[in-house]
């Protein structure tokens, strides 16, 4: 069949097939490549951000206005201030008296806005996609603000780092995707191009990602392997929390309750290991690489269950 009809970059069917087949099995090899490739430590964070900037761009394209039309804008609104305000700054506090080292990772997980793929997810669980479309445009505009502010606000005798330099590169990295695509929308052959292989390109950043934090950190890794037992059960924790809010919204039907679960809980995970790697070092970039297994085995136990 031939890939062009369908959007998918010609030659590369059978490599994006197994990529989006074996989700789980591709961050694991990434996970190894960078244990065993130190060479990957040299890679640049902003060659990530980049990658990160090609996912939004992509995902952009995803966006239809009329299927935001009579939402109830209160309850996401509600939702979104306590998901991604009230509970990241809860976990940092409780982090903070469990494991303070981790305290500034668990405010930046869940911090981070949805990711791209929540929408997608809550269509095929039986959600409301416009509900997490919604939420993801809200999450992800409001990023560049809400995280260099609630990091000076709470975490500033922590977390030491430039607040203008941070916003700067999360809204150039959020917004200048978002224009950028305005021009290219009117082209019904580019936005099947970025419908069709935006799965398959976010799971490469992601990999990217992972073996670039992986490789920075590895003689962590290999030297104290038991180090990653804590940060993996305070992310386990944290993860539970953003799939259980979701249906303690009250009055709330059970495809909302889906569409809201998705995106609370299948968030941008690429944007914190990103922001890690600019910004912070040690625990932190430690912590956000560790949310990458709950974040796979929380989506995979939701596709089973729902």
């Amino acid at each position: 069949m031939n890939s062009r009809l369908h959007g998918r970059l010609p030659g590369l069917g059978r490599f994006i097939a197994v990529i989006e087949r074996h989700l789980g099995l591709v961050f694991v090899a990434a996970f190894v490549l960078g244990l065993t490739i130190p060479a990957m430590a040299r890679v640049p964070p902003g060659c990530v951000m980049a990658a990160l900037a090609l996912i939004i761009f992509l995902a952009c394209f995803q966006i239809a206005w009329q299927d935001l039309r009579a939402l109830p804008v209160a309850r996401l609104l509600g939702f979104a201030a306590g998901r991604f305000l009230v509970l990241p700054i809860a976990w940092f506090w409780l982090a903070k008296r469990l494991a303070p080292e981790y305290a500034v990772g668990a405010l930046l997980i869940g911090l981070m806005p949805s990711g791209v793929s929540a929408p997608a997810l809550s269509g095929v669980m039986g959600g409301k996609v416009s509900h997490s479309l919604a939420l993801l445009i809200l999450s992800t505009a409001a990023v560049p603000f809400t995280v260099p502010i609630v990091l000076d606000l709470v975490a500033h005798r922590t977390a030491k780092i430039d607040q203008w330099a941070l916003f700067t590169t999360l809204a150039i990295t959020v917004f200048s995707p978002a224009l950028l695509h305005l021009p290219f929308r009117a082209s019904a052959r580019i936005r099947t191009l970025a419908r069709t292989n935006l799965s398959w390109i976010s799971i490469v950043a992601i990999a990217l990602a992972i073996a670039t934090v992986v490789a920075k950190r590895r003689d962590t890794f290999l030297g104290n392997p038991n180090a990653m037992l804590t940060p993996i059960a305070i992310a386990a924790a944290i993860y539970a929390t953003f799939y259980g809010i979701s249906w303690m919204v009250p009055r709330a039907s059970h495809p909302e309750r889906v569409s809201l679960m998705m995106a609370s809980g299948v968030n941008n995970i690429v944007l914190g290991i990103s922001v890690g790697l600019m910004y912070f070092s040690g625990n932190e970039t430690l912590f956000l690489v560790m949310c990458e297994l709950p974040w796979i085995g929380a989506v995979v136990a939701a596709r089973r269950l729902l």
